[in-house]
């Protein structure tokens, strides 16, 4: 976080010229690109939800509006 904040007061103050700036935001956007095995963890979780929400979706027959649901335990209504 800290380079992070670096580059970007470097880049706002005005001092550096375009092409440092820009260099800077290169070299700022490169350190940010996920590796491969960060991209496949991504990857998997994004598989995960899809899934999830592909087997939440097959439920819908079975609610009906006006019902009443309940989420046990208490405040486990994190896919609501």
């Amino acid at each position: 976080f800290g380079c992070w904040a670096l580059v970007v007061s470097m880049v706002a103050s005005g001092r550096l010229s375009i092409r440092a700036r820009a260099g800077l935001l290169i070299a700022l956007f490169a350190f940010n690109i996920p590796s491969a095995t960060q991209f496949a963890s991504y990857k998997a979780s994004k598989d995960s939800v899809d899934a999830m929400m592909a087997e939440m979706s097959s439920w819908r027959s079975d609610f009906h509006s006006g019902e009443m649901v309940a989420f046990l335990p208490y405040g486990n209504d994190f896919l609501a």
